[in-house]
């Protein structure tokens, strides 16, 4: 199989995933993202007028922060499981 094809398919696999797992997030994350909001809502309330951009800045680094996070957690998940299946296949299931 080609590899760069083979390449291709597997990015598109991926952010196809990551797409959909956004979308089914769990009600513990929703609260705690919700939390987090509360949070910093107060701290921009404390802060004047003048410095609230701070907490913008805060925000758009988290948001950033949280994509590249969720990206390399699954991207690594993914990779574990290729590893796996191909060991797997290899050694046979005697050896796991």
């Amino acid at each position: 199989m080609d590899e760069q094809k083979l390449a291709r398919a597997m990015e598109a696999f991926i952010r196809r995933q990551i797409s959909d797992c956004e979308n089914k997030e769990p009600d513990e994350l929703r609260r705690a993202l919700r939390d987090c909001g509360d949070c910093r809502k107060m701290i921009n309330d404390l802060l004047g007028e003048d410095k609230q951009h701070i907490c913008k800045e805060l925000d758009n680094s988290m948001e950033h922060a949280g994509e590249q996070m969720r990206n390399f957690y699954y991207r690594s998940g993914f990779s574990d499981a290729l590893v796996f299946i191909r060991d797997w296949m290899r050694n046979g299931e005697e050896n796991q």
